[in-house]
């Protein structure tokens, strides 16, 4: 319940399935603490999600099982974000988090904590057979700003890890292997 929208903004900013902000509100969201965060010299991550073969699940189990699932995954990275974090519906069955005030460390540490719930969860709830397992994959990076790093840029970082978790087999975790550009650090939390 916690990353779900008030009733007066859902029709413009959410997504009708999830309750969570769509893509649209997401990436206003990051512009604005993209500038909020530099301005108090914080840190700001992006976790990028995927759940592992969803297209699987709609083919197996219909649409309706498809929409319990990722209702089901939004609850699990729900009970495990902050209150300040913010969560968005990025594609169909790809989301992204905002984390401000977190670096890329950290970053991969919540995404790994998400991935455990959602490893864990009992299929049963969303009439998944026992066997159907549900995973996640992740991708995590954190805005360098000491290269000028712009969103798009942390946007592309965060997928790239994210694919690179797919190739290596799904279900986990990966961080930006790319530095910066121009070799700049991410911000560190003091």
């Amino acid at each position: 319940e916690r990353c779900r929208l008030p009733r007066s903004v859902r029709s413009q900013q959410a997504d009708h399935l999830t309750g969570i902000l769509n893509r649209r509100a997401f990436m206003e969201r990051m512009e604005a603490e993209l500038h909020r965060t530099s301005r108090h010299d914080q840190p700001l991550s992006l976790i990028i999600t995927d759940i592992d073969h969803f297209k699987r699940i709609n083919d197996q189990f219909g649409h309706v099982v498809g929409d319990r699932v990722l209702q089901q995954f939004v609850e699990s990275v729900a009970s495990i974000i902050r209150p300040c974090d913010f969560l968005g519906r990025y594609g169909g069955e790809e989301f992204a988090i905002g984390l401000p005030g977190v670096n890329e460390q950290q970053a991969g540490e919540i995404a790994e904590r998400i991935r455990r719930e959602v490893a864990a969860l009992d299929p049963a709830a969303s009439d998944l057979p026992p066997e159907a397992r549900l995973t996640a994959s992740f991708g995590a990076a954190c805005l360098c700003r000491e290269a000028g790093e712009q969103l798009q840029s942390l946007i592309t970082r965060a997928d790239d890890a994210l694919y690179r978790a797919k190739r290596e087999g799904r279900n986990r975790v990966s961080l930006a292997q790319e530095p910066c550009p121009e070799g700049g650090d991410c911000v560190t939390v003091k």
